[in-house]
């Protein structure tokens, strides 16, 4: 049993923002994968996809406001280049951090890591 601190709701939206793109930008019946682990102190949670790939230019400027990708908005899917940047928003704002890991035509690694839960603090803890 793993346990994070933290609003349930934005956590929530969290992964469901990193799920959505990885099954967004990739074929359709691709598989996406969900792994949640502990690592050290922390909470790690990852979403991996074999999808469009981002160039490890664009890896430093995916988080930012409204920036999309050349691939993504050449591919036709619906987005304002939003969803990352707030996602990285509500995960710093609960202590963690995003990074992605990725190369084009090979699909995205983004991994969160969290506090784990400290019963002593306050705020609601979320179990997985």
């Amino acid at each position: 049993r793993l346990s994070a601190q933290g609003d349930e709701k934005a956590l929530c939206r969290v992964v469901l923002c990193l799920l959505d793109n990885a099954v967004r930008y990739s074929a359709v019946g691709a598989e996406v994968w969900l792994t949640l682990k502990q690592k050290g102190k922390g909470v790690l949670l990852e979403v991996r996809d074999i999808g469009l790939g981002i160039s490890e230019t664009d890896q430093g400027r995916i988080f930012s406001r409204h920036f999309r990708t050349d691939e993504a908005r050449a591919c036709g899917a619906e987005g304002k280049g939003m969803s990352l940047w707030n996602a990285r928003e509500l995960v710093r704002a609960h202590g963690g951090d995003v990074q992605v890991a990725s190369q084009p035509g090979q699909g995205s690694t983004f991994t969160v890591t969290f506090p784990l839960y400290n019963e002593h603090s306050s705020g609601s803890e979320l179990t997985a």
